[in-house]
Formats: structure tokens, C-alpha cells, sequence
């Protein structure tokens, strides 16, 4: 499927960029990584874990299923979107319409609905524990959405383990978050 297919080929981009810059410098890569949107934690800027919402004519189990013709389905209208992240994420910021935000004491979920009438697509940049993973998927089966885990190509709606792309980024921010930064020079 073209969609998926973009994601993927985006996502191998960027890590092959971030090995790259990771080589040169380890805090270029969590700033790039971020994007501009990035989330400030402990004053350090920290990558996302990103999951891509769809809807589809019917349910898929996993990607391989998804016929390369398919073409994804409008998610709602975006007060209808807004309204379901809200429901599930009780307040969302969305004083952007396009860009909600969800923080509480130890998660944080930016959720990328975009500018497009009807929005096809949504991105999730989460920053979390496990414990956002069945609230995701709560959402997306009520609302018949697929939820694609850009890191390893998995559906969560249908996993073993919806948050094993979520533990894997944790565990790789961790391994870089732990090497030595440069010092600032004052």
C-alpha cells in the first residue's frame, strides 16, 4: 500500500540520517530526531515513539494484508477526531485544531491530525509508558481506526504486544540519553 510503503521509506530516511548524525554528535540526533515540534524534557529535547491512525473498508490483522490499491478512508471530521482524542485523553490541548497535545505527570502524546479536510491520517508522537498503549488502541477499536507502529511495522489493534515498538524506543532513548553529551562551554 503507498501509504504504508511511504512511511516506511520516511522512516528509513531518517534513521539511516539519524545513525549519521548520531556518529557526528549525540545531541544533534535527539534535536533532529524531534522535529520542530519536539517536547522539552528534563531541558533535554526527546524523540518520539510514532504511530500512524488510519481507517480502512474493513479490518486488517497486519500490514502484508493491506492491499497495495487500498486507499485509506476519511477518520471523521476533525471536531469528531478532536472530540474521540478527547474522550480517551482527557485535556488534550487543542488550541492549535491541527496539533492537539496531551500531557499528565509522566506521558505525553502530541497528535498530529494536520490541515487536510477530510484527514485520512493521523500521527501520534508519543512519549509514554505502556500504560498509554490500551487507551490508543481502546480509541482507534471504537472508532474502527488502525493504528500502525512506525518503528516496527505492526498493527497495535492486532498485536500480541501493542507496546513493544513503545518499549523498544524507550530502551534506545535510554542507550542515548546515556552516552557522555559535550560538555557547554561557558
Amino acid at each position: 500500500m503507498l501509504l504504508n510503503v511511504a512511511c516506511i521509506a520516511r522512516w528509513q530516511t531518517l534513521v539511516s540520517i539519524h545513525i549519521q548524525l548520531r556518529k557526528a554528535n549525540p545531541c544533534a540526533c535527539l534535536a533532529f530526531a524531534s522535529g520542530s515540534q519536539g517536547t522539552i524534557i528534563e531541558e533535554e529535547v526527546a524523540m518520539s515513539w510514532d504511530v500512524l491512525l488510519m481507517k480502512f473498508g474493513q479490518p486488517y490483522e497486519s500490514v502484508a494484508e493491506i492491499p497495495d490499491d487500498a486507499t485509506p478512508l476519511p477518520l471523521g471530521s476533525h471536531s469528531e477526531i478532536r472530540s474521540s482524542v478527547s474522550r480517551f485523553f482527557p485535556g488534550t490541548d487543542w488550541s492549535n485544531e491541527a496539533w492537539g497535545i496531551f500531557n499528565s505527570s509522566i506521558d505525553s502524546i502530541e497528535f498530529n491530525l494536520g490541515e487536510d479536510v477530510p484527514a485520512t491520517s493521523m500521527m501520534l508522537h508519543v512519549r509514554a509508558s505502556n500504560e498509554i498503549v490500551p487507551p490508543i488502541v481502546a480509541m482507534c477499536q471504537e472508532r474502527n481506526w488502525s493504528a500502525l507502529d512506525c518503528s516496527d511495522g505492526e498493527l497495535l489493534n492486532h498485536s500480541d504486544n501493542p507496546a513493544a515498538g513503545l518499549e523498544a524506543w524507550r530502551e534506545y532513548l535510554g542507550r542515548v540519553l546515556e552516552q557522555e553529551l559535550p560538555e557547554s562551554e561557558e
